[in-house]
């Protein structure tokens, strides 16, 4: 039984000689078949054409893999012919048999590798099952088969055959929830008693009211970092796994909790719909002057201009941005002609807005710009371009995974009296913080900031690290924040802990969202090859992986940014008779893997 279910695979010559065309030829397909196979799964059987020369270099191929960690490849021919004088004393017709074979080999067109692998694992599970088959009987035969061992057997025959070591990255897991440390004082108050009335996700709740306590205070904090000053603005994204994460649900929450602290702000201060950059300037723009021209009595002098106020302009240059379709936000971004990243990008830095596209140019100064933007995991990845994360527009985001908290099939049962008199304590920081200034930290939060801030300032790999590369900026703005909710001018160690751990779930929301990826198509997808390669390609498989399309100008700077973010390794390999210089051999960076 056992004969005739392994000889299935066998009866294909196709996929016989490919196999054993790769196992000569092929590092990727001997470092994913050599765990499976062995010699002796080569040995003829009755009616096999070519049945021992196939048998015995293939068995050789294999023996010089594990002895060398790499394919024959070029040596075949020789290598086979003196191993079987040497070692088998093989007759001169066998070796003429063999020359054959080998000449054979050589005008093969091989099956894909895949092909081949695939056909691999199903020959070795064949065989697995009909060894269990076999034992199965005996067993049976001698009345010694309990249903326990057939419990077993069965168990045994249905489980896949063990895989090479693949050399693909761990998937990227959700973020850890919030701890501790982070809902602390008045936050972790609001926390504890909305969240269990409401299937919002508890990190977009805090975030979100960071975000918006942020804006209502205004613009007189700040945190001094050499000439730069830092306001408390922040962006944010609240990504959702689908549009059930109850992104929106969240902000409800918070918008309710800031309505009796500021009522103009609540009407006044929270559109939507981001369509330009100039459109933005004019919600917080100065007032606008006009020039009319006066003529002269005389013809030959000159008129003197006249200035005269046409816009009164926008005294409070607060503007809380609640965008729930973020998605049109960044395909309004991706427009050549439309100034909306570049005029984001100022309101999160200076908050001095200026466009000269018109003919009165608009200009907002000391604007005081937050933005909340609600999105999905595929649209945003889907919407972010290039071109956003280079200029540093989604670096400047808090990016914030949320998901469904619960179901609550009857809503939730909140009070409405119960948030009074945290509305009340929200209302006496608003008034404290209007009255704050320079900012400053203790000594303790001195020495922890000294010993994170090497760690935020340094750089990230891929994706993940570019949308996160204000680390430092963030943290600190978030500190602050932390500090004026408990009423102090100086961020205690206690305020930037919580600041650090809001980060580390925005970091991680990052990593998830935007994986490893480098965000330079041609660095990815060397990467992705090399993770299916563990045994590594040469200069010349990475030109051929873009079918030669890609100029030596395009590789090596993907090449060096792999190496810089230590994603990648290159070794020079041992200078062979007739080459001139070594042969570079890129692998991925800690991943066990055969050199060819």
């Amino acid at each position: 039984m056992q004969q005739q279910t392994v000889k299935t695979f066998f009866d294909d010559e196709h996929y016989q000689d490919s196999l054993v065309w790769q196992v000569c030829n092929s590092s990727a397909a001997l470092t994913t078949c050599a765990p499976l196979l062995e010699a002796h799964d080569f040995k003829p059987q009755r009616g096999m054409k070519r049945g021992r020369p196939r048998w015995f270099v293939a068995g050789r191929a294999l023996d010089y893999f594990a002895k060398y960690g790499k394919p024959i490849r070029k040596h075949l021919l020789a290598d086979v012919l003196e191993y079987g004088v040497r070692e088998l004393g093989l007759s001169e017709r066998q070796l003429d048999e063999l020359k054959e074979y080998v000449k054979y080999l050589d005008g093969l067109k091989p099956a894909a590798r895949e092909a081949v692998v695939e056909k691999v694992v199903r020959f070795k599970q064949q065989k697995l099952q009909a060894s269990l088959i076999d034992q199965m009987v005996e067993l049976q035969a001698s009345g010694k088969l309990t249903p326990e061992d057939f419990t077993k057997f069965a168990e045994r025959a249905i489980a896949r055959v063990p895989q090479a070591e693949s050399a693909e990255p761990p998937k990227c897991t959700w973020p850890a929830p919030l701890g501790p440390v982070a809902r602390r004082g008045l936050l972790g108050e609001f926390l504890d008693l909305v969240e269990p009335h409401t299937e919002a996700d508890p990190a977009a709740l805090l975030i979100q009211t960071l975000v918006a306590v942020g804006n209502v205070i205004g613009r007189k904090p700040y945190f001094e970092v050499e000439a730069s000053r830092h306001h408390l603005n922040l962006f944010a994204a609240v990504v959702g796994k689908t549009s059930k994460g109850r992104k929106g649900t969240s902000w409800d929450h918070v918008k309710l909790l800031l309505t009796e602290s500021d009522n103009q702000w609540v009407a006044n201060r929270l559109p939507s719909g981001l369509a330009s950059g100039e459109g933005l300037i004019y919600k917080v723009r100065d007032p606008i002057l006009k020039i009319k021209g006066t003529r002269s009595k005389k013809k030959s002098e000159p008129g003197e201009d006249a200035i005269e106020l046409a816009d009164e302009g926008v005294d409070d240059k607060r503007l809380m941005v609640v965008e729930p379709e973020f998605t049109r936000v960044l395909q309004v971004c991706e427009r050549d002609t439309n100034t909306l990243s570049a005029i984001l990008r100022q309101a999160w830095d200076t908050g001095t807005l200026e466009t000269a596209t018109r003919n009165q140019p608009l200009s907002a100064h000391e604007a005081h710009i937050s933005v909340i933007g609600h999105i999905t995991e595929d649209e945003l990845r889907r919407r972010l371009t290039d071109t956003a994360k280079a200029n540093g527009f989604a670096n400047r985001f808090l990016w914030v995974c949320a998901d469904r908290s619960k179901i609550l099939s009857r809503g939730g049962n909140l009070q409405p009296g119960k948030l009074e008199k945290l509305q009340s304590r929200i209302d006496d920081v608003v008034s404290f913080a209007k009255g704050v200034g320079r900012m400053s930290r203790s000594d303790k939060a001195w020495k922890l900031w000294d010993k994170v801030y090497p760690v935020l300032s340094g750089d990230r790999p891929g994706m993940a690290g570019i949308v996160t590369a204000r680390a430092e900026a963030q943290v600190t703005r978030l500190a602050c924040l932390y500090a004026l909710m408990d009423r102090k001018k100086e961020v205690l160690i206690q305020h930037l802990q919580a600041a650090l751990e809001v980060w580390r779930y925005c970091e991680e929301s990052a990593r998830y969202i935007f994986g490893d990826a480098i965000g330079n198509p041609v660095a990815d997808a060397i990467l992705k090859k090399l993770r299916q390669m563990p045994q590594g390609l040469t200069r010349t498989e990475i030109r051929m992986l873009f079918q030669r399309n890609k100029s030596t100008a395009e590789i090596e700077p993907a090449l060096n940014e792999l190496v810089k973010y230590g994603l990648v390794c290159v070794a020079k390999e041992k200078v062979e008779p007739g080459q001139k210089r070594p042969t570079e051999r890129w692998t991925i960076n800690g991943v066990k893997g055969v050199r060819a």
